[in-house]
């Protein structure tokens, strides 16, 4: 299942060229926008992705303080959630921490942010799942996953990268359920061109506990 993860829009005009390329009908199950919608046709842009569309209310719903780990572990512990989508800090992130998986898609279209995206174990890809084609660079990098496996890598294109002149980095988020593993391909516009970086997460599974047969319960007998 593709889920786009998407925030801190503002206006549908303000979001580079070839993201909008990228983003385009048909590809994703379900988009999950963590806000600042301002006008209509922004909406409409991101309904006409998928019909399945979730976005927040507004600035009023904010986990503070904002971008804080611990307040974010005590949220995804109080909804019983393995992944927590957030927004608000306009940089991406995604990162494990007390046993929970958090992804912050960062501002789609360039707004401030504060400093520089952090990317825990990511892989760099030319292209991704939203690409006609992808290509993983071969470049050795230590994955941020609980399990040493790796699935293989589906067949299409990965996700996006952007960068302005005042160093802020364009960027959203896809992610790719695939059961107990939920690959992200992060996507930032940078440099004129989508970068694309990839990361994974899997659910730790309950160990298996093997237990020995009880014990035969003495019979008695009536001589």
């Amino acid at each position: 299942m593709l889920v786009l993860v998407i925030g801190m829009l503002v206006l549908v005009t303000n979001l580079p060229d070839k993201f909008q390329q990228l983003l385009a009908p048909g590809k994703i199950e379900q988009v999950i926008c963590t806000g600042n919608i301002c006008d209509k046709p922004t909406f409409d842009f991101l309904r006409a992705l998928s019909s399945e569309l979730h976005v927040v209310r507004g600035d009023y719903d904010e986990v503070l303080p904002v971008g804080d780990k611990g307040a974010l572990a005590n949220l995804a512990r109080s909804m019983g959630v393995d992944v927590l989508l957030s927004g608000a800090t306009h940089k991406f992130e995604a990162y494990q921490y007390e046993g929970y998986f958090f992804v912050n898609p960062g501002s789609a279209t360039g707004a401030w942010i504060s400093e520089s995206s952090a990317v825990c174990g990511a892989e760099t890809w030319e292209k991704g799942p939203l690409h006609e084609s992808g290509a993983k660079d071969t470049t050795e990098k230590p994955g941020c996953t609980a399990h040493n496996k790796t699935p293989e890598p589906r067949n299409g294109p990965p996700p996006l990268l952007n960068e302005l002149s005042d160093g802020t980095i364009p960027s959203f988020a896809l992610l790719d359920i695939q059961g107990p593993l939920v690959v992200v391909y992060v996507y930032q516009y940078i440099g004129g061109d989508v970068k694309v970086e990839r990361l994974e997460y899997w659910k730790p599974m309950p160990q298996e506990t093997t237990q020995e047969p009880a014990a035969p319960e003495p019979v008695t007998t009536l001589m």
